[in-house]
C-alpha cells in the first residue's frame, strides 16, 4: 500500500507521484480507479493535487502499476445485506455477452459500484433474439434482483416488467390516477362527453341583414372538391350558390344571374382571379368579392395594391365559411376589418435550422474521396510492408466504424474487444504505439487478437476530430513485418488523410445547405397544396359538426355504440383541421411571436388525448390522462403548447407499440409543484423501449432521428416551440425495456 499525489487526470486513467518519494512515478488505469472496473468517468471523482491510497500491482522501467480499487473495501457484501431478492435497482450496461446475457454497474446506493448480471433468459423475448439484445454500452435498465452468486448481483428485466404491470393495472383502478370511461356505462358517459365538444362549435349566427343582401353566391375555384365542400357548407347555412372553374365561366355565369357575393381564387386555369377583378370593374359588375387564396402574401401584394376599391376582404387558406360570413356581417355595418388577412407577410427564421446544420456531420465518405484515402493507405503499406492498413472511427458507446482501407467486419463483440485493445487506446488517448513483436505483449494484444491475427502492430491517431475520434493503423501477420515504419511517415500520412475527411465534411455541409435551401423554394409550393387539402377537409368538417346537430333524431336509429363513434370521428376530424391550420400559420409566422393568450393545460391535455386515443387504440396502446385540479391557467401562445405535447404524445404511442409487451401504456398528466422554479408542468411518460444512451443528448438536435422514414424534426421543433412560450422541454427518464418520460415545464412568469 502507498499514498500518492494525483499528477494529471486523464479519460484512460490517472497518473501520480509517491509521497514518500516523488522521484517515483505511478500511473492507475481506469480498469482499477475503483470497484466499477473502469466505467466511471474518473474526472468526476478525482482532482489534480489530491492524495489517494493504492495497492502497487507491478511495474516497468519507467513507473510503477497501482491499483485504487484494491485499496477500497468491496463493496458487495455491504450491498448484499441492504438489497433483498425482489427489490428494484438501476444499473448501466458495461458489457454484453451474446451467448449469456448482460452484466450491469448497479447505482442505487452503490458506493464504488457493484456488478450486476442479466441472464439471457431474464430479457424480454422481443430483444432476447436481436444482436446484443437491443442494448449498447451505457444503456440505463431497470430490473429486480433474483438473488446471488458470490461475484454479483442476478437480475431480471422481465420481473421488473411485470411489477410494472401490477402497478398500472392499480393505478388504472384509481380514477385520481388515470381518467378512464366506466367499462359498463362508458357509451353513455362518452357519448356525453363528445355531445358537449360538439357544442364547442357553435353554428354561425347570421344577421337578417346578411340574408337580405346575400341571395345567391358564387364559387371561382378549380378544385373539384373544394369547390363542392363550399357549395355544400353555404347551402347547409342557407345561402344558395353556384361553382365556376375558370374565369371564362365565372363571366358567363355572371352574365346569366345575378350574384350578391363572389369566393374567388386566384390561381385559376387560362387566367388568373386578377383578370375576373378587372373585367368584373371594366363591366361595371358591383358585388361584394372575398380573395381566397393558398399562396404566400408576397404573391397578391399588387392585386391589393391595384384592385383594393373591388376586394372586400382576402382570407388565406384554410378559411371557414362562417368566417367569411361573419367579415362580411361586419363590412356591411361598417366595424372594419382588423383581422384581415392581407396584413400577413409570413417569414421563416433559418438561424437555428443552419447552426444545427453546420453542427450536423454527417457519416461516411464519398466515393471520390474514400478513393484518395484507399490509395494512400495501399502506398503506405507496400512502403511499410503492412499486410493491412486501415482507418477506424471511434465514437462514444465503444461504437467503432472502418472509414477506409482493409479490416475485418465489425461486430458488437468485436467492438467491445477494441475498446480495450491498444487500437481504442490509441484513438482515445491520443497516443502513437509502433509495436513491433506483438507475442512480446500478449496480455496487451489479447483483445485484438480476438478481432484478427497480427504479428506486428502501429497505430496513429488523426488530428482531426468532428464527432468521432479517428487513428490510422498497420498490421503485419509476422513479428518484424512493419519495416522502416516511423512516427514521422505515420504522422505525414495521418495528417493527409485528417485533411481529406475534413473536405468531406465540409462538402457534406454544404451540400446538404443547398438541399435545405432547395426545399425552402419548395416548401412554398408543398404548402400550397396542404392549405387546399385542409381547406376542403374544414368545409367538410363543419357540415359534419352542422348535420349532427340539426338532426339529433336520425341518431337515434344507431347502436349507442355507432353513435359514439360517429361523434368521435366528427369531432376528431374537426379537431385535426384545427390543429393542422394552426400549425401551418405558426410556421409562416415563425419567424414572429403569436399573440399569448390564457391557457387551461388540463382542457389543452384532455382535447389533445380525445384526438389521439383513435390512433392509440389502433395500436393496442392504453392511453390515460391524469389531471393535477390545482394547476393555474398559463399566458402563452397556445400552439407553442399545444404541438409539443400533441408530437410528443404520437411519438410515445408509436414506440410504446414497438415494445413487444402485452401491457402497453401512455400518460399524461398535468402537475402543479408551486414551490418549485418551474412549478407549472405537463408529464408525457410511457413503458415502451425506452432510448439507448448513446441517442439521449441527440434526441433533440435537428435532423437526429433513429426511425426509418423520420425527419428529425419532431423533438427539435418540439424543444423550440416550448422555449418561445418561455418554459423548456427535458428528457427527465428513459429505461430500456421499461420507459421515457418527457416533461414540459413552465415558470411562474408565465402564471396567469
Amino acid at each position: 500500500m502507498v499514498e500518492c499525489v494525483v499528477q494529471r487526470v486523464e479519460p484512460f486513467g490517472v497518473f501520480v507521484r509517491l509521497t514518500s518519494d516523488p522521484s517515483v512515478a505511478g500511473f492507475v488505469r481506469k480498469g482499477e480507479w475503483d470497484w466499477s472496473r473502469g466505467f466511471l468517468e474518473i474526472a468526476d471523482t478525482v482532482k489534480r493535487g489530491e492524495k489517494i491510497q493504492a495497492r502497487v500491482a507491478g511495474h516497468d522501467d519507467r513507473r510503477l502499476t497501482l491499483s485504487r480499487r484494491l485499496a477500497l473495501p468491496n463493496p458487495f457484501p455491504a450491498f448484499r445485506k441492504s438489497h433483498k431478492a425482489g427489490q428494484v435497482v438501476l444499473g448501466q450496461v458495461r458489457f454484453v455477452a451474446p451467448d449469456k446475457g448482460v452484466y450491469v454497474l448497479l447505482s442505487d446506493g452503490v458506493e464504488g459500484g457493484v456488478e450486476g448480471f442479466i441472464p439471457r433468459s431474464e430479457i424480454p423475448e422481443t430483444f432476447a433474439s436481436g444482436e446484443g439484445f437491443g442494448l449498447l454500452v451505457q444503456d440505463w435498465v431497470a430490473a429486480e434482483i433474483l438473488g446471488y452468486t458470490d461475484e454479483h448481483v442476478r437480475l431480471s428485466i422481465k420481473e421488473y416488467q411485470r411489477r410494472q404491470d401490477r402497478e398500472h393495472a392499480a393505478d388504472a383502478e384509481d380514477s385520481r390516477g388515470w381518467l378512464r370511461f366506466h367499462p359498463s356505462l362508458g357509451p353513455k358517459l362518452e357519448d356525453l362527453h363528445l355531445s358537449l365538444q360538439l357544442r364547442e362549435y357553435p353554428e354561425p349566427e347570421i344577421d337578417p341583414e346578411v340574408r337580405k343582401l346575400i341571395r345567391r353566391i358564387l364559387i371561382v375555384e378549380d378544385r373539384g372538391d373544394l369547390s363542392e365542400s363550399l357549395e355544400l357548407l353555404f347551402d347547409h347555412y342557407g345561402f344558395p350558390s353556384d361553382v365556376a372553374k375558370s374565369v371564362d365561366e365565372a363571366l358567363q355565369r355572371l352574365s346569366e344571374s345575378t350574384y350578391d357575393l363572389l369566393i374567388l381564387d386566384i390561381n385559376l386555369p387560362a387566367a388568373s382571379g386578377v383578370h375576373l377583378i378587372r373585367e368584373l370593374r371594366s363591366r361595371g359588375i358591383l358585388l361584394y368579392v372575398f380573395v381566397l387564396t393558398a399562396t404566400a402574401a408576397e404573391e397578391w401584394k399588387e392585386l391589393v395594391s391595384r384592385e383594393d376599391d373591388l376586394v372586400t376582404g382576402f382570407f388565406q387558406k384554410p378559411t371557414k365559411a362562417s368566417e367569411i360570413l361573419e367579415r362580411l356581417d361586419r363590412q356591411i355595418k361598417g366595424q372594419g376589418d382588423e383581422d384581415d388577412h392581407r396584413s400577413h407577410v409570413p417569414g421563416l427564421s433559418r438561424d437555428d435550422f443552419d447552426t444545427a446544420l453546420l453542427r450536423r456531420a454527417p457519416g461516411g465518405i464519398a466515393a471520390a474521396r474514400r478513393e484518395k484515402i484507399d490509395t494512400l493507405l495501399r502506398e503506405l503499406a507496400r512502403e511499410t510492408g503492412a499486410s493491412r492498413a486501415c482507418v477506424l472511427s471511434y465514437r462514444s458507446g465503444a461504437r467503432f466504424e472502418r472509414v477506409a482501407g482493409d479490416f475485418p467486419e465489425l461486430t458488437l463483440e468485436s467492438q467491445q474487444a477494441l475498446d480495450i485493445s491498444p487500437v481504442g487506446d490509441v484513438i482515445k488517448e491520443r497516443t502513437p504505439l509502433i509495436v513491433a513483436d506483438v507475442s512480446k505483449r500478449q496480455e496487451r494484444f489479447k483483445h485484438l487478437l480476438r478481432v484478427l491475427q497480427a504479428g506486428s502492430f502501429a497505430g496513429y491517431p488523426l488530428a482531426h476530430r468532428d464527432q468521432a475520434d479517428y487513428g490510422l493503423f498497420l498490421f503485419g501477420r509476422q513479428p518484424g513485418q512493419l519495416r522502416d515504419v516511423t512516427e514521422e511517415k505515420l504522422r505525414t500520412a495521418a495528417l493527409q488523410i485528417g485533411h481529406f475527411i475534413a473536405e468531406e465534411r465540409l462538402d457534406a455541409a454544404i451540400t446538404e445547405n443547398q438541399g435545405l435551401l432547395l426545399t425552402g423554394f419548395l416548401a412554398d409550393s408543398l404548402m400550397h397544396e396542404v392549405k387546399n387539402e385542409l381547406q376542403t377537409l374544414d368545409d367538410f368538417s363543419d357540415l359534419q359538426i352542422g348535420l349532427a346537430k340539426k338532426y339529433p333524431d336520425h341518431l337515434r336509429a344507431m347502436s349507442a355504440d355507432d353513435v359514439v363513434n360517429l361523434k368521435r370521428s366528427v369531432v376528431g376530424i374537426q379537431e385535426i383541421t384545427r390543429s393542422l391550420k394552426d400549425l401551418v400559420r405558426l410556421f409562416q409566422n415563425l419567424a414572429g411571436r403569436p399573440p399569448a393568450e390564457t391557457v387551461d393545460l388540463n382542457s389543452v391535455v384532455r382535447r389533445l388525448a380525445a384526438t389521439v386515443r383513435p390512433f392509440a387504440d389502433k395500436q393496442r396502446v392504453t392511453l390515460g390522462v391524469a389531471e393535477d385540479e390545482e394547476i393555474p391557467e398559463i399566458r402563452v401562445s397556445p400552439k407553442f403548447v399545444e404541438q409539443p405535447i400533441l408530437n410528443i404524445l404520437i411519438n410515445g404511442i408509436e414506440q410504446t407499440a414497438r415494445s413487444g409487451r402485452s401491457r402497453r401504456w401512455v400518460r399524461v398528466a398535468t402537475e402543479y409543484a408551486p414551490d418549485d422554479e418551474y412549478p407549472v408542468r405537463v408529464i408525457v411518460e410511457d413503458n415502451g423501449p425506452g432510448i439507448h444512451s448513446a441517442h439521449r443528448d441527440k434526441v433533440f438536435d435537428l435532423f437526429f432521428t433513429t426511425k426509418e422514414r423520420g425527419t428529425g424534426l419532431g423533438l427539435y421543433l418540439a424543444r423550440f416551440f416550448i422555449q418561445q412560450a418561455g418554459g423548456r422541454l427535458r428528457l427527465v427518464r428513459s429505461l430500456r425495456f421499461s420507459g421515457t418520460e418527457f416533461r414540459i415545464e413552465f415558470p411562474r412568469e408565465v402564471i396567469a
